[in-house]
């Protein structure tokens, strides 16, 4: 899954981990990962992505660099 500062775009076009877990996501992926307890900026930059996995737990956390088309 791939979110950003403003929003999570999950890869399965048929689910959305944002709206499915909602109270489970947002805090323990979307506070957690955007808010610094998994990646080395204390506040996620505009410009950064986290792409991350869940099976259970989070098992990556990843940041990448968000890309104009």
């Amino acid at each position: 899954m791939f979110s950003t500062a403003s929003h999570d775009n999950d890869m399965a076009d048929d689910f959305n981990c944002a709206a499915s877990l909602r109270p489970w996501w947002h805090d323990r992926c979307f506070l957690c990962s955007l808010f610094g307890l998994y990646g080395e900026y204390p506040i996620i930059p505009d410009n950064k992505g986290i792409k991350w996995m869940y099976t259970g737990k989070i098992r990556k956390v990843c940041y990448y660099d968000i890309r104009p088309n």
